[in-house]
C-alpha cells in the first residue's frame, strides 16, 4: 500500500503512511513527527493513527524499529490511574531505551500534573520519571513544586542520565540531570539524582547546586 510520508534510513523503509501500525490492532498510520536515530540504526518516532478503533483518545502513539512502545490511552504507570493523552519528541539512546514526555488524562489529572517524563527500558512498561506537581529537592533545604517538564531529542545518554528544563511554581527555572538505575528484575526504576543547576528567573544568575542522592 502506499502513502506520501515515509519514514526510512538508508537500508529499510521503518513505516510509511497507509499501511498498518504494528501493535495497534489494524490502525494505519497516517502521519509522522520527530523522528530519531541512534548509534546502533534504531529508530524512535512519534506517530498519528486512523483507521480500525481510533478515536481522538486513542491516534497517537511512539513507535521504534521494532513495533509500538505506548499508545495513547494506555494506563500511565506511577501516576494513580491516569492514561496517556499525548507525547512529546522521544529520546533515544544507543541502547534502544526511550525518554519521552507524556500528556495526562483520566482520575486525578488537573492543570497541575497534567504532563509527566517517562522512560522506556525496551523491557518492561514505560516508568515514571517525574510528574508536573512533583517536588524537588534542591539542596539545603531548598524544595520548589515543578510546574513545567521539558526536554530535546538528545536529552537521554547511554550512562542513562536524563537532561531535563524545570520550571517551579515560584517562576523559577533550571537545568537538571538525573540518573536512572539500569532495568532488571523486581521493581520499575527508581531515578536517583543526580548534580544540578538552577536558573533564577528574573535574576540572571546560575549557580551550581547539588543535588542528594
Amino acid at each position: 500500500s502506499g502513502g506520501g510520508e515515509v519514514i526510512a534510513t538508508s537500508s529499510s523503509v521503518i513505516a510509511r503512511t497507509g499501511e498498518a501500525a504494528p501493535g495497534t490492532g489494524g490502525a494505519e498510520f497516517s502521519g509522522f513527527s520527530r523522528p530519531v536515530l541512534n548509534n546502533a540504526g534504531e529508530v524512535a518516532f512519534r506517530g498519528t493513527l486512523t483507521g480500525s478503533g481510533v478515536t481522538g483518545a486513542n491516534n497517537e502513539g511512539l513507535f521504534t524499529s521494532s513495533g509500538l512502545v505506548v499508545r495513547e490511552g494506555d494506563a500511565a504507570p506511577g501516576t494513580g490511574g491516569a492514561v496517556f493523552a499525548g507525547f512529546g519528541a522521544p529520546s533515544l539512546n544507543d541502547m534502544g531505551e526511550i525518554l519521552f514526555g507524556a500528556g495526562l488524562a483520566g482520575p486525578g489529572v488537573t492543570g497541575a500534573n497534567n504532563s509527566a517524563l517517562f522512560l522506556w527500558d525496551g523491557i518492561r512498561a514505560p516508568s515514571l520519571l517525574l510528574r508536573e506537581g512533583s517536588v524537588l529537592d534542591l539542596g539545603g533545604g531548598d524544595q520548589r513544586t515543578v510546574n513545567r517538564l521539558e526536554i530535546t531529542s538528545n536529552a537521554f545518554n547511554n550512562d542513562r542520565e536524563v537532561v531535563f528544563t524545570a520550571g517551579f511554581t515560584d517562576a523559577s527555572q533550571g537545568i537538571f540531570v538525573l540518573e536512572a538505575e539500569a532495568p532488571g528484575p523486581g521493581p520499575t526504576p527508581v531515578p536517583l539524582p543526580a548534580s544540578g543547576w538552577l536558573l533564577l528567573a528574573g535574576l540572571g544568575a546560575l549557580g551550581a547546586l547539588r543535588r542528594r542522592a
